[in-house]
């Protein structure tokens, strides 16, 4: 009977007419850490389920795992940029968003 459950449920999930799959979909988002960012923190990329209204609410998420999370990011030269746009900490985040986090970009 469990089963049968589990299999109407299946059915109806992935049927055309499901309104309610929205309910059952995680917002992600993918950051990537490049250079000297990558190195600091140890990471090059991870994905969050969570979703965040601005850059600023996700950088005060990540500056919650510690000191060197917080002087990372907290450097007024680190950069942003969502959906591969350059951006600013004020900056939206949409949903399943690609963020890059990274130092200035210098040469010529």
């Amino acid at each position: 009977m469990k089963i049968e459950k589990i299999l109407n449920f299946v059915k109806w999930y992935h049927s055309a007419d499901n309104d309610n799959s929205a309910y059952l979909c995680q917002i992600m988002i993918n950051i990537l850490y490049f250079a000297k960012l990558k190195e600091q923190l140890g990471i090059a990329e991870e994905p969050i389920e969570q979703s965040f209204a601005t850059a600023n609410e996700l950088k005060a998420h990540l500056c919650q795992r510690g000191e060197k999370w917080q002087q990372a990011l907290n450097n007024p030269e680190t950069q942003i940029a969502i959906n591969q746009n350059l951006s600013t900490w004020e900056s939206p985040i949409p949903e399943n968003a690609e963020i890059a986090l990274f130092p200035p970009i210098t040469g010529g």
